[in-house]
Order: C-alpha cells, then structure tokens, then sequence
C-alpha cells in the first residue's frame, strides 16, 4: 500500500493460468489536492455562491524569510514550512504570544526550539468578504 493511501483494494480474476490482478484501487483521499494546495498556495476546494456576502477574520502570517535565512542558516527552511503550516487556531495563538512578549516560541520537528521576534515574523489580524 502506498504510504499516502488509505485504504487499497485489487481485484483479482481466477483464470485458467491462475490469479491475475486486473485492476487497483487506493483511496488517496485528497493527497494530491492537499499537497498541490500547500506547495502553490492556491486553495482548491468546491465553492458554492452565498445568498449574501460573509465577512470573515482572519490572522495573515508574513515571514522575512531573508532575515530568518540570515540569522537561523540550516534550520531557516523548516522554521518557514513550520509557519506557513500553522492552521487558523495556532496562528491566533501564536498572534496572542506575539502580542503579549514580542516573541514566540516554536518547536521544529528535530525538537530544536526557536524564538522568533516580530523582526522575523508579523501577524496580523485581517477581514475578507466572501
């Protein structure tokens, strides 16, 4: 099964030489959709028109990544995939943190911790219409 699969399923056909696979089924969910999105930053989701305009907020996350790839070297590109992978929840938190000591404090998948200043990264609180 592939590692991006769910689920897999064969089917198979008894024949007078023996089995033979004739077709392959995994269920993929929505991988190539989901990492398509991530890498372009294109949101590639159904859409349907609203009766009437919504105004949404949001917290929009911009990194100097020439200051972080300055001063952080090596660990710059997991500290940049780190931030633009934070989902809503974690960026109002993170917002909150800033806000509150002027820093944050993230954890890089080797377990390393980094502090970042406003100097590296700003949250914003914004509102869309859709």
């Amino acid at each position: 099964m592939a590692h991006y699969a769910k689920d897999c399923w064969d089917a198979e056909v008894e024949t007078s030489y023996d089995w033979i696979e004739v077709a392959g089924h995994a269920d993929r969910s929505c991988f190539d959709l989901t990492r398509h999105a991530e890498k372009t930053k294109v949101e590639l989701v159904a859409a349907r028109p609203l009766k009437e305009p919504q105004t949404i907020k949001y917290v929009h996350v911009t990194l100097e990544k020439p200051k972080i790839g300055k001063t952080f070297k090596k660990d710059s590109k997991p500290i940049c995939e780190f931030l633009d992978s934070l989902d809503d929840e974690k960026k109002e938190k993170y917002m909150a943190d800033m806000t509150a000591n002027g820093e944050i404090k993230i954890a890089l998948p080797d377990g390393k911790e980094i502090t970042l200043s406003s100097e590296f990264v700003k949250f914003e609180q914004l509102e869309k219409t859709i």
